[in-house]
């Protein structure tokens, strides 16, 4: 609904007094000079930046007397100067309140002081701008909607910033923004516009921004790039359950207290490089579509990574498995290969040097589990890169048989199945060469046993299983078969027991 206060009147016509953009300003700023009362002028002084930061009589806020006059006639025509002094100085209501107002065409408030602001639920169809603005007192701009380009680089916050359920269309740019206090843009959206061909673009920008207190985006949306690159984030800075639908870029960003990313949605791929963690950081529960990238960047001991799903971040390289098997024509046409294609083998590779990055930052902070899980999530990067080939035969051999040197349960199922189930082939053998004897089912056990760890020698001449052996073979007529079984199973349990040592040693392991 369009606001249509005498007051609110009055501000809009002030800002489109002059037709030159610095005469504007100063003309603003010198009127604030000039009927703010004095028990509030220090609520505003030294502020901002030159030379809209000081609050006396001097230059270069000194109106003329033809501004003066010109500025009367304007307040006449428009129901009188705002009132100040009946405001107490503690009171949180709004000197310019623009709630609810209707914006029609492009606004500047580029370079003024606003004092205590309220654009609550305003509408802005045009370009919004408040460039090197300075917001004395909390500035309210919740649930406002920016059609088209706000800007907001540069400018200051000496108190709250409230953009609780704003909405942002385009682009959007608060670039060496200060937020002298804290900032609030729960719920708030980021939203692209839509391109004649059906394409979309925008994005928002806090490059360099600065937030000295608590900064909270809690739930926002971003379907456009977010840009936080060199942001300095001096508080708690809150992103649980943000949604980066595009690609997300923290690259030199400084987070001096707690951090939280809980639950938070990076769908596309998001840079944390050459960024440094100071404190406490929470990645619980959060999804990432593609490996993300820390080069560079200073995790502090206290980050908890529980809860991710990595295998949701393969997704982005990893290509389903009947991909793999589906011959596709390479450049001759008298033959077909099972060639990945390129694109595959691009993302693969890296991948490989983002999950390399984590497993050693992971190393540094001594945090075993979580290298090791990133460990295996470059084993099977470099499996998806490689193709088809021994290697990566044996790559997805260590994989099933104990997860790259992790699961005890797989590591030890399988060298049960190994023991127990050449057993019971070597057992049903014998039934079918005649023996009917059910006591050979515990002698098939403590051959295959046996056979599985030769280096104990169990069923040699002296050895505990000797006897055992002895039977089984009288209880077949061809021995040679039990020679070949033994032989396989000489080289094959070694290999199977050494994984489930392998797997307890790494599990606990010291450091």
């Amino acid at each position: 609904m369009n606001n249509s206060s005498e007051s609110t009147q009055f501000w809009l016509a002030l800002l489109t007094f002059s037709d030159d953009m610095q005469q504007r300003a100063r003309i603003w700023n010198g009127y604030l000079a000039w009927k703010l009362p004095q028990d509030f002028r220090h609520h505003i002084r030294n502020v901002g930046n030159p030379p809209f930061n000081q609050y006396n009589r001097g230059e270069p806020l000194q109106l003329a007397t033809e501004e003066m006059r010109a500025l009367d006639a304007l307040a006449d025509k428009h129901g009188g100067h705002p009132s100040f002094s009946n405001i107490p100085k503690d009171s949180q209501a709004r000197f310019m309140d623009f709630s609810n107002h209707v914006f029609d065409g492009d606004h500047y408030f580029a370079g003024r002081i606003l004092i205590r602001a309220s654009f609550s639920r305003a509408n802005f169809a045009g370009l919004a701008d408040f460039s090197n603005a300075t917001f004395v007192g909390a500035a309210g701009f919740k649930h406002t909607v920016f059609r088209k380009r706000p800007r907001f680089d540069s400018a200051v916050f000496e108190n709250s910033a409230y953009f609780k359920g704003a909405t942002f269309t385009e682009t959007t740019v608060f670039n060496k923004a200060e937020f002298k206090v804290s900032a609030y843009f729960d719920d708030s959206k980021f939203l692209p516009i839509q391109g004649a061909n059906g394409s979309s673009f925008g994005g928002v920008g806090f490059v360099n921004s600065v937030f000295a207190g608590e900064v909270s985006f809690q739930r926002a949306v971003f379907n456009v790039r977010a840009n936080f690159e060199g942001a300095r984030f001096q508080d708690h800075a809150n992103f649980r359950n943000t949604l980066f639908d595009k690609h997300g870029d923290f690259q030199r960003v400084t987070f001096d207290r707690t951090t939280d990313f809980t639950s938070a949605k990076f769908m596309r791929e998001v840079r944390f490089h050459d960024s440094t963690f100071m404190s406490t950081t929470y990645f619980r529960n959060a999804v990432f579509m593609q490996p993300p990238k820390f080069f560079g960047t200073e995790l502090h001991e206290d980050t908890d990574l529980s809860g991710i799903k990595w295998r949701r971040a393969e997704s982005f390289y990893a290509s389903s498995w009947w991909s793999k098997i589906t011959p596709r024509r390479s450049k001759s046409a008298s033959r077909s290969s099972l060639e990945k294609p390129e694109s595959d083998v691009v993302d693969a590779s890296s991948a490989i040097q983002a999950w390399d990055r984590l497993t050693l930052i992971m190393s540094k902070l001594e945090k075993v589990p979580e290298r090791h899980e990133f460990h295996r999530l470059r084993m099977r990067a470099q499996r998806r890169r490689d193709g088809v080939g021994v290697l990566s035969f044996a790559n997805w051999v260590f994989e099933i048989s104990c997860d790259y040197g992790w699961s005890v349960k797989r590591a030890l199922i399988w060298w049960i199945l190994h023991v127990v189930g050449v057993a019971f082939l070597i057992f049903c053998y014998a039934r079918i060469m005649g023996s009917a004897s059910w006591d050979l089912l515990l002698d098939s056990l403590s051959v295959s046993f046996s056979n599985a760890h030769a280096f104990f020698r169990l069923t040699s001449e002296g050895g505990y299983l000797y006897e055992a052996r002895q039977r089984l073979g009288a209880s077949v007529l061809d021995t040679s078969v039990l020679s070949i079984v033994g032989t396989v199973q000489t080289v094959i349990g070694p290999i199977l027991l050494f994984l489930l040592l392998l797997t307890l040693r790494n599990r606990f392991r010291l450091r």
